[in-house]
C-alpha cells in the first residue's frame, strides 16, 4: 500500500517495501541486460570516434544520433552515465513503448466490439485505400486512415493508456486561487478530463466525429492530450499512433470484432457517474484498473469472426 512517507527516499529505505524494490529490480536488471548491447554498442561508438579524431572528421557531432547513443555518448558534470543509469533508461522506454499501446489497442478493440457502425466506416475506408487482401500498407498510406484516427482518438479520450500524470512545478502557483507550492507533485486525471461535459458533448457515448476538425473549432487545445503535453510530452507519441493504426487496419480488413454474446449495448457501460455507473454492466464489462498505465482486471472480452 502507497504512503506518504514513502515518497521520501531518506525514509523509504526504512521500509520493507524498499527491499523488495531493490530485489525485483535485480532480477528485472539482469533480464534485460541480456537483450540490451549496452556495452557493445558504446565499444562500436568509442570506436568511431578514435577513427574520426584520426580523420580529423566529427561525424557523430554532425548527425541525429538514436536514443541509446544519445545516452552512450551524453555526460553530466563532465562523466558519462552509469550503466546501471542507461539501463534504467532503456527499459523504461521498453515497457512504455509496448505496455501503452497494448492497453490502448485493447479498448479500441472493446469499444469497436460495442460499436459495429463504427467499424464500417472502419472497413469502407480501408478499402477505398484498397481492396488486394495482401496489402501492405505504406508510411504514406498509414497517414490516409483519418477515420482511424478519429476513432483511435476517441478511444483514448474514454480510456486514456495513461490515466494520470505528474507535473512538478519549479515555483509557487496560483491556479485559480488555489496555493501550489514550489516542488509539490500535481497529478492531472487524464480520464477524468476525457468525461467532463465541459469540454465534450456527450462524453459517456463514443462518437469518433467529435474529433473532425470542424467540430473542434474553438475548443480547449489542452482538454485532450492522452500523451501528455508540452516539452515532457510522449517523445513515442508519433510512433505508437503509427504502431496502432497499422494493427488494427490489418484486423479490421481481416475481421469482424464483435462482443462476447449477441446483444450486448454501450447504454450506461460508459457512464461513470455514480447513479449510472453499473447501468447495464454485465460480467463481459471491463473492471477499469490503473496503476501506470489502464487495465482491465477481468480482461477484454471480444470475439473475431473472419469476413
Amino acid at each position: 500500500m502507497y504512503g506518504s512517507l514513502k515518497r521520501f527516499d531518506i525514509l523509504f529505505y526504512f521500509f520493507p517495501a524498499y527491499y523488495k524494490l531493490q530485489k525485483q529490480l535485480s532480477v528485472f536488471r539482469k533480464y534485460m541486460k541480456k537483450f540490451i548491447i549496452i556495452e557493445e554498442r558504446r565499444e562500436y561508438i568509442q570506436d568511431s570516434l578514435n577513427i574520426d579524431e584520426s580523420q580529423n572528421n566529427s561525424f557523430y557531432a554532425k548527425r541525429k544520433l538514436a536514443f541509446l547513443d544519445n545516452l552512450l555518448t551524453a555526460k553530466i558534470d563532465n562523466k558519462p552515465l552509469e550503466y546501471k543509469d542507461i539501463l534504467d533508461e532503456v527499459s523504461t522506454f521498453l515497457f512504455e513503448g509496448h505496455d501503452t499501446t497494448a492497453s490502448a489497442v485493447s479498448f479500441l478493440f472493446y469499444s469497436l466490439s460495442r460499436h459495429p457502425e463504427v467499424q464500417e466506416k472502419l472497413y469502407k475506408e480501408q478499402m477505398s485505400l484498397s481492396s488486394d487482401p495482401n496489402w501492405e500498407p505504406t508510411y504514406e498510406e498509414i497517414q490516409e486512415m483519418k477515420y482511424m484516427e478519429l476513432t483511435i482518438k476517441e478511444s483514448l479520450r474514454l480510456f486514456p493508456s495513461v490515466p494520470g500524470i505528474g507535473r512538478t512545478p519549479q515555483t509557487d502557483l496560483d491556479i485559480n486561487g488555489q496555493k501550489v507550492p514550489a516542488y509539490s507533485t500535481i497529478i492531472i486525471l487524464l480520464m477524468a478530463m476525457g468525461y467532463n461535459e465541459d469540454y465534450f458533448d456527450k462524453p459517456c457515448e463514443f462518437i469518433p466525429e467529435r474529433f473532425i476538425a470542424d467540430n473542434r473549432t474553438g475548443a480547449n487545445p489542452f482538454d485532450h492530450v492522452p500523451f501528455s503535453a508540452g516539452p515532457r510530452n510522449c517523445i513515442g507519441q508519433k510512433f505508437a499512433l503509427m504502431e496502432v493504426k497499422a494493427i488494427m487496419c490489418q484486423i479490421i480488413r481481416n475481421f469482424k470484432i464483435l462482443p462476447p454474446v449477441d446483444g450486448l449495448k454501450t447504454n450506461g457501460i460508459f457512464d461513470i457517474s455514480s447513479e449510472n455507473r453499473n447501468v447495464g454492466r454485465t460480467k463481459w464489462d471491463p473492471l477499469m484498473s490503473a496503476a501506470l498505465t489502464l487495465k482491465s482486471c477481468n480482461g477484454i472480452y471480444i470475439r473475431l469472426e473472419e469476413r
